[in-house]
């Protein structure tokens, strides 16, 4: 895994975008989701990252409740630079469609909806 992603710090990527990143890490007996190497992993590419290619930021996606998706910030700077928002596309997608922001701002305003302006996706 690492070897592939110095690949493609070298060849210049700019973002690295983990897909399912929930399941990345198996033990048996266990639901294999957020286990707590998940995350260590995670820690360990954004490590690499700040040193060899300072700037490449990393997207986390896990289609899952937005307190579990969010977790995967870390401390706020040591996993993900950004966690993919799957509720913001189609809450956006509504707003215009009906002109109405209501739905878009009450998730917005959520108190577990807290992030960075650049962790918005």
């Amino acid at each position: 895994m690492v070897d592939v992603l110095l690949c493609y710090l070298a060849k210049g990527a700019e973002y690295v975008r983990l897909d399912a990143v929930g399941f990345m890490w198996k033990e048996p007996g266990k639901s294999c989701i957020h286990l707590e190497k998940t995350h260590l992993i995670i820690k360990l590419l954004r490590s690499i990252i700040d040193n060899v290619a300072p700037g490449t930021v990393i997207i986390t996606e896990t289609n899952v409740p937005h307190k579990d998706n969010i977790a995967y910030f870390g401390a706020g700077d040591d996993e993900a630079h950004m966690v993919y928002q799957f509720s913001l596309p189609p809450l956006v997608l509504h707003a215009v469609q009906k002109q109405n922001v209501e739905a878009l701002c009450a998730w917005a305003q959520k108190p577990d909806t807290t992030f960075q302006q650049h962790h918005l996706v």
